[in-house]
């Protein structure tokens, strides 16, 4: 259901992610129970996939590739247990540190790129350095 409706409602979900409008705390639920899918490993791996094409569907809510690109970042290496805690423009969600199998990060990277535009696949981020 959340994948249809953040396809079906991007700038409305947008503007709460990224802006800051009412309605913020409901989100951080709602992205919170998307990413312990994604990790989980008692969860089937479809809804695991799903789950995580919703993430990115949110993550695409954002018009500008570089903070589209950064947020896919940060989902990235959360599923790698870098880091501990998802910024997606106003919203911050806080996981509790967690060894996963790596199904995560896999399907995070496949729905990142079947689902994402081009132009943040290839956009440069300040502090990286392209591979030459």
């Amino acid at each position: 259901i959340c994948l249809q409706i953040f396809q079906a409602m991007p700038k409305s979900i947008g503007a709460i992610v990224w802006r800051a409008e009412c309605g913020k705390e409901a989100l951080q639920r709602i992205v919170g129970f998307l990413f312990q899918a994604i990790v989980s490993q008692s969860s089937h791996t479809d809804s695991r996939l799903l789950a995580s094409t919703t993430l990115v569907k949110l993550i695409n809510s954002n018009p500008q590739p570089q903070v589209r690109a950064v947020a896919a970042l940060h989902a990235l290496q959360l599923t790698q247990g870098e880091i501990d805690c998802l910024i997606l423009g106003e919203l911050k969600v806080t996981f509790l540190a967690k060894r996963t199998d790596g199904l995560g990060n896999l399907l995070m990277s496949r729905g990142l790129v079947s689902c994402n535009h081009n132009e943040m696949l290839v956009c440069q981020l300040p502090g990286f350095q392209s591979g030459v």
